[in-house]
């Protein structure tokens, strides 16, 4: 049954795709968002983005709720149906899609940075356009449960970036030595992680990812905040803000989850700026 799924995940995934690839950026996105909308908006997945947005923001009214959600199917669909599109867009089509801004905290020495985002507009974007930049780096993800779907997203992902890193030992192996070699390295640091650091995160306590922190201390890397925000459905801001003060005392331990605190007030200042545009239905609070 398993095998059968990830077939019919797979065959589904590639065909819209295919279809997306054939119409404009724009009318890509546009059709995606409608049918992310009327697919998932009634589905179990939507129960549980409503379930953690009372969670995370208990002020909210349904209404509100209501809002974020269809905001929230709509920009999913939209990344969905832009995936074919991105590897193929020009630098002058860049740049009428992308505001950038802080292009000068980017940088330019010859030590490693340590990028983060989360997975807000479309956060593939961002490595596209320090690709254009001539900053590209290595990505560190997670991979997709089909192996199908794993295959069709680093394919695109491979025109854009340098490597991608697969989380566990082997990525954390090969992050190592990229950072060694003065590589950049960004990071999506917004999932949960099981046998992570309990961080407080919208007022409660998740399990998150320390490994960005470890590293900065460790290999003495700036930790460097990048944000995508999606405006007018079809167009885009990257903000590059400048690198983070991380501690790094005698206590190691307490160095990172002061680190992660602070990424954390820096991921939920960003989701709740535009709610509409985050992962909700991501199981982040056990």
């Amino acid at each position: 049954m398993k095998k059968l799924r990830h077939f019919l995940e797979y065959f589904i995934a590639k065909v819209l795709l295919a279809f997306f690839s054939t119409l404009s950026f724009q009318m890509a996105s546009d059709v995606g968002a409608k049918l992310s909308i009327i697919l998932f908006s009634k589905s179990k997945r939507n129960q549980i983005a409503r379930k953690n947005i009372s969670y995370a923001m208990p002020e909210l009214s349904a209404n509100q709720i209501d809002c974020i959600l269809t905001e929230m199917w709509d920009n999913l669909g939209r990344n969905f149906a832009e995936l074919p599109h991105i590897n193929k867009l020009s630098s002058e089509h860049i740049q009428k899609l992308v505001e950038i801004s802080g292009i000068n905290n980017i940088s330019t020495t010859k030590k490693a940075a340590l990028y983060f985002t989360a997975h807000l507009g479309n956060w593939e974007i961002a490595p596209k356009v320090f690709f254009d930049l001539g900053n590209p780096v290595n990505i560190v993800y997670r991979q997709a449960n089909n192996p199908g779907l794993e295959k069709i997203i680093q394919k695109i992902r491979s025109k854009y970036v340098i490597n991608t890193l697969p989380k566990g030992p082997d990525g954390s192996r090969e992050v190592i030595k990229q950072l060694r070699q003065g590589n950049p390295i960004g990071m999506l640091v917004d999932q949960k992680m099981n046998d992570g650091v309990k961080i407080d995160f919208f007022g409660h306590m998740a399990m998150t990812a320390p490994a960005i922190a470890r590293l900065a201390i460790k290999y003495q890397c700036p930790i460097i905040p990048v944000r995508v925000v999606r405006h007018n459905k079809h167009k885009f801001k990257v903000i590059v803000l400048p690198h983070m003060e991380i501690p790094d005392t005698n206590n190691r331990d307490n160095d990172i989850i002061e680190a992660m605190t602070k990424i954390n007030l820096v991921l939920e200042e960003w989701i709740r700026d535009t709610p509409g545009q985050w992962i909700w239905m991501h199981n982040r609070w056990p």
